[in-house]
């Protein structure tokens, strides 16, 4: 599961830096924080989870690829706009 984790942090890194100032990257250990995970229902690691003013926007677990990532990334805020 470590390994997963090592790989998944340099892939959002990425992801992140091209929406600057847009998104915040937050990584939790659920081991070490579990009451975290439990309040957000993570349920299996990784998982992705964006939030906007307190709403989840997305929960998606596993792996995905830079562009599955950059994809919901970029949905979320259209709708979190279109919601606004």
């Amino acid at each position: 599961n470590i390994h997963i984790h090592r790989s998944l942090k340099p892939i959002m890194n990425k992801v992140v830096d091209e929406f600057p100032g847009r998104v915040h990257y937050v990584l939790i250990d659920i081991e070490k924080d579990p009451e975290i995970a439990e309040a957000a229902g993570v349920n299996g690691t990784p998982t992705l989870q964006l939030f906007k003013n307190k709403e989840r926007l997305v929960n998606t677990p596993g792996v995905k690829s830079k562009s599955d990532y950059r994809k919901m990334i970029q949905e979320a805020l259209d709708s979190a706009l279109v919601a606004a």
